[in-house]
């Protein structure tokens, strides 16, 4: 029923504000997200790993409960899908960090200009059972319709498997990241397992020259008089 309540409430958000504009710590969001799930991923006794970026902070334009939603849902999923034994990996990067940024996702076609360096990226990894066709079809970072991301659609090997949930997390996360103006890139085989990175436009520091307040001239030089 929460995800359910989530959802609703994106859709009626949505005639209110398209995009929001907050700049938030994304690792901070990401592990307080972690130590909040930590437990679930070892009462199925999987390996927990959270690596946060040592650029400090790493600021994104979403709102970070909005932000907090999607990750938890990510993280729920990685753990639920994943069977006993196996590994659970949330990470936060810049897209200018190498050697990192060399196996980032770029951005889509519909970002002109832009590079792995104007967005911060989560990436959770699991080793679970995977997805199939299913998590096809990602037009332009954005899912297409019939994919995975549609509200209550599952996966066939979660379905198959007979792991319960409601379909609606992975909507629930392309709404955010919709929103926010970020993209999203699905890696994942049968029996693998799935990589899901979310990706959030950067917050630049602003310089004094951009902060809106007015510039002062230089003082004159000052020639000395002589006689």
């Amino acid at each position: 029923m929460a995800s359910l309540k989530s959802l609703s409430c994106w859709h009626w958000r949505e005639s209110r504000t398209a995009n929001r504009q907050a700049a938030t710590n994304v690792g901070q969001v990401v592990v307080e997200s972690c130590q909040r799930l930590r437990p679930a991923a070892e009462g199925k006794q999987l390996a927990f790993e959270t690596q946060v970026s040592d650029a400090s902070p790493l600021l994104a334009h979403v709102d970070s409960a909005d932000l907090a939603d999607c990750v938890n849902h990510l993280i729920d999923n990685a753990i639920k899908y994943t069977p006993a034994g196996g590994r659970v990996t949330v990470r936060v990067l810049s897209g200018s960090e190498q050697p990192c940024s060399q196996a980032l996702p770029p951005p889509p076609r519909t970002a002109a200009g832009r590079s792995p360096s104007d967005y911060v990226y989560v990436i959770v990894q699991d080793t679970g059972i995977g997805l199939g066709d299913s998590v096809a079809l990602l037009e332009n970072g954005t899912p297409a319709a019939g994919s995975i991301f549609d509200a209550f659609r599952r996966g066939d090997a979660a379905l198959s498997a007979g792991i319960p949930g409601t379909g609606l997390g992975l909507s629930i996360v392309r709404e955010v990241v919709r929103q926010a103006g970020g993209y999203i890139h699905v890696r994942s085989k049968v029996g693998e397992g799935s990589t899901f990175t979310v990706c959030f436009p950067i917050v630049r520091p602003v310089s004094p020259a951009d902060d809106g307040s007015p510039t002062k001239a230089p003082p004159a030089s000052q020639t000395p008089t002589t006689g």
